[in-house]
């Protein structure tokens, strides 16, 4: 006997019409995936063909809001997995791998531009990578050259030198007018060598070697104002408690607002009397804010860099003996007060002997001091006294 071919039983519109509801509802139970948001708009298509059914274009359009919500929340997903990797992000694969997470959430939010973020630092990664490369075997090359070179006599060192600073080796090229000391024109040569890695190396946002350069480049052009920009941009990055090197000098970042900074000079000047004499004073009439303001401004800080130090009105406010501070003052450079010791103290622990504090002690002939420890004492001691270092102080421009 022939087997019978099983009966293909088709579905009514009704039996359709219920499963569609159930498939809808089910597919609600789904992970968020891509696949989930197809079998929303497919539902949404079957409904929207059963036209005989009052609700069948109302579940249709629930479908298609439902496939829209999936989709959003999916690229949310996407969108906060690719901010992670994003804020993780350290290497070229990292950022490429970011920008593709962002690009599978395009429309939301700002995923867009931040892949176009990802991708850009990616490619400014693989280029500083190139440039790398290129600069170590530019250095082994002039390196061999330079064992050679030291051998030569003046002459050819000085000649090899302007070659390499025209192939744009300038590390090279300005140890070797270093050595030449002052063989024809080898200083200024080194000045403008020192200039172009500054440039350079502001390029490669490394702001502290620019500023360093710029610094060795001496008054090379617009050097000291460079100089000056490369401290201001690097003041915008530190934070308190950090150093940056200003007219020679390291000094402590302690404060900062939106356009200057608060900074102690870290290793004392000189032990100074705060007055030459011992009679009764403040630190408006005192010596030593004289020669802060004076020589001391002018002998160590360059013209940019005096022009950036922001002059302020300093208050002089009375003891807690009730010796009176004297008038507030206007300074380029000046001491920190004892309210102000306890304001930061965290950041000046460690100073190595007393020094001088601008406010007055317990009697008119007396001044504040502070501990290595960055004790305040607000006892004081002899103006007179010639047994006290001093920190400076400035509001430097970072604008």
């Amino acid at each position: 006997m022939k087997k019978e071919k099983p009966k293909v039983i088709e579905k009514s519109t009704d039996q359709i019409y219920e499963d569609l509801i159930d498939l809808m509802q089910s597919t609600q139970c789904m992970t968020i995936t891509a696949s989930k948001i197809e079998m929303y708009k497919n539902i949404a298509d079957q409904f929207t063909e059963l036209k005989s059914f009052q609700e069948s274009e109302a579940y249709a359009e629930k479908c298609r809001q439902l496939a829209q919500k999936t989709e959003k929340e999916l690229k949310k997903r996407a969108y906060e997995k690719a901010q992670i990797n994003m804020n993780k992000a350290r290497i070229v694969s990292e950022y490429k791998a970011a920008a593709e997470e962002f690009k599978k959430a395009s429309g939301y939010k700002n995923a867009d531009t931040l892949a176009a973020q990802c991708e850009e630092i990616s490619t400014k990664i693989e280029n500083k990578s190139i440039k790398k490369n290129l600069v170590q075997k530019i250095s082994i090359i002039a390196g061999i050259l330079l064992l050679i070179l030291f051998a030569l006599l003046p002459f050819g060192r000085y000649y090899a030198a302007n070659t390499l600073l025209f192939l744009r080796a300038y590390p090279t090229a300005a140890k070797i007018y270093d050595k030449l000391g002052d063989y024809k024109t080898s200083e200024e040569k080194l000045k403008k060598s020192q200039y172009m890695i500054g440039k350079n190396l502001y390029k490669e946002e490394d702001y502290k070697g620019a500023a360093k350069a710029f610094s060795a480049a001496d008054d090379y052009k617009d050097s000291e104002e460079k100089e000056v920009s490369m401290i201001k941009l690097i003041l915008q990055n530190e934070e308190p408690g950090d150093t940056v090197m200003i007219g020679g000098y390291n000094w402590i970042l302690l404060n900062k607002s939106e356009d200057k900074a608060l900074l102690i000079k870290k290793v004392a000047l000189d032990k100074r009397a705060y007055n030459t004499e011992a009679v009764d004073t403040s630190w408006e009439n005192s010596s030593l804010r004289q020669f802060l303001n004076s020589d001391f401004l002018l002998n160590t800080f360059s013209e940019s860099e005096r022009n950036s130090i922001v002059l302020s009105i300093i208050e002089n406010n009375k003891s807690v003996y009730g010796t009176d501070g004297g008038n507030n003052t206007q300074d380029s450079i000046f001491l920190l007060s004892t309210e102000e010791v306890n304001e930061y103290q965290t950041f000046i622990k460690g100073f190595k002997g007393n020094s001088w504090l601008r406010s007055p002690g317990n009697s008119q002939n007396s001044a504040a001091f502070m501990t290595e420890k960055g004790t305040v004492m607000d006892y004081g001691y002899m103006v007179s006294s010639e047994e006290f270092t001093v920190h400076p102080v400035i509001w430097f421009n970072i604008k």
